[in-house]
């Protein structure tokens, strides 16, 4: 039997429809740790916004100068650009990728050009502040290649001065840390210790014996689905625009599926309903007013937010672990370090002064033992998220000090219900003297 024949005899019956939809993030989650365990490596996966971002980067710190004005940007000749840099490696790699989006349709589309413009200057930006913990750089380039896992590697930009390699993890904007498994991080959080590996954590408690959660997040699924079959108007340019452009009749899809009625579809049986459905129902759903949405936003709390604090308090699971192993492992899951070197994190480059700081090596983070503490984040009103988040304090455990904070934040990932929750964490925070204490770089 080969490897994709003991996949699907295997694991068939942990996807929704029986096998891994490529297009669902959460069954993309969930294919990638099933196929680690298999030994099965996964090409690395990037965006334009990655791609460019790292690229511009890359050349700046190369010496390359900025460009002036958008005409200039459109008209600009990037392979004579990147030839003309000497300290830039792997040129041609870095062309190939600039010749994939500077496309002569791209470049006459003003969204996706005023876009591109927008990641040179930042990547900008970006090098006037790494070149300030660096010497004379001696050459730079873009990282192309998957680290060994298979996955993208940290490093998104290697620089070299007379001091050696500098590895540089590049965030457009805030950043997200990482989309990761729930379960995998709610497990290590709380020391829950029954949740296989690639399972979904609703999915999970959804199964639990007894079926209450069952029964809560099915009536979560008809609630979201009735708000907006009740409320939607079909009429909003947005969501005809968006039934021409996909050219589906969204509003006869959703009209023929409110006849059918929905009043005992599970969120199970939802999840395996068809993309036309749930993306009809995604397009409608922005069609509602503000209260409306507050309607679901609050139905949403009580089905979820609610639904997990039970479960933690019922297991006895309400506090974060004092498990120094999975402390550890959860923090390594967060920043995703290198195993003996620190790099370089720079995110959200044009705020305040931007957020660019060391992140600690593995062998650092195993070293050190820890406390964490939680809050639930709040908004600027003080009101409760409409999806499960908390704030999660880190501190040494030997001084009391805090080290950085990180967010726990669970939500869907390509519309409501049509998956489970994935980790989506953007707050990452540190206390720069106790951290570079605790974490000088190495």
């Amino acid at each position: 039997m080969d490897v994709l024949d003991k996949f699907f005899t295997k694991y068939s019956y942990k996807f929704p429809k029986g096998y891994p939809d490529l297009k669902d993030k959460q069954d993309i989650l969930l294919m990638e740790s099933i196929l680690e365990e298999l030994g099965i490596i996964l090409e690395a996966k990037t965006s334009s916004t990655e791609d460019l971002h790292e690229v511009f980067l890359a050349m700046f710190l190369a010496g390359h100068k900025g460009i002036n004005s958008l005409e200039d940007f459109k008209k600009t000749d990037w392979s004579k650009e990147i030839k003309n840099l000497p300290k830039l490696f792997r040129k041609n790699d870095h062309i190939n990728i600039l010749k994939t989006y500077f496309t002569s349709e791209n470049i006459n589309n003003s969204g996706i050009i005023s876009k591109y413009l927008d990641l040179y200057d930042d990547a900008e930006v970006g090098a006037s502040m790494i070149e300030q913990y660096m010497g004379d750089i001696q050459g730079v380039q873009r990282v192309f290649d998957a680290a060994e896992s298979g996955k993208k590697a940290k490093a998104d930009v290697v620089a070299r001065d007379s001091d050696g390699s500098l590895n540089i993890s590049l965030k457009y904007g805030k950043g997200q840390m990482n989309s990761l498994s729930a379960a995998e991080v709610m497990n290590l959080l709380f020391d829950i210790k029954d949740i296989g590996k690639g399972e979904g954590f609703l999915g999970y408690m959804y199964n639990l014996e007894g079926g209450k959660y069952k029964e809560a997040f099915d009536e979560g699924v008809k609630e979201y689905i009735s708000i907006i079959l009740n409320n939607y108007n079909p009429n909003v340019p947005k969501f005809i625009k968006h039934s021409k452009r996909k050219n589906k009749d969204y509003a006869k899809i959703l009209d023929d599926f409110k006849k059918s009625g929905f009043k005992d579809i599970t969120w199970k049986e939802y999840k395996t309903i068809g993309k036309d459905i749930q993306k009809g129902l995604s397009y409608a759903y922005r069609t509602l007013s503000p209260d409306e949405k507050a309607e679901y936003e609050n139905s949403k709390k009580e089905t979820i937010n609610r639904s997990i604090e039970d479960y933690l308090q019922s297991q006895g699971k309400d506090q974060a672990t004092d498990n120094q192993d999975d402390i550890r492992k959860l923090i390594s899951i967060i920043i995703g370090p290198e195993e003996n070197n620190s790099y370089l994190y720079a995110a959200n480059l044009r705020k305040d002064g931007g957020k660019i700081f060391f992140m600690p090596s593995k062998k650092q983070i195993d070293n050190n033992e820890y406390t964490l503490s939680l809050q639930p984040k709040l908004s600027k009103k003080g009101e409760e998220s409409a999806n499960f988040e908390y704030i999660v304090t880190v501190k040494e455990k030997e001084s009391g000090l805090p080290l950085f904070e990180f967010d726990v934040l669970l939500r869907f990932g390509d519309g409501q219900w049509t998956s489970d929750v994935s980790q989506k964490g953007q707050w990452f925070k540190i206390y720069e003297d106790n951290f570079v204490k605790a974490f000088p770089p190495v």
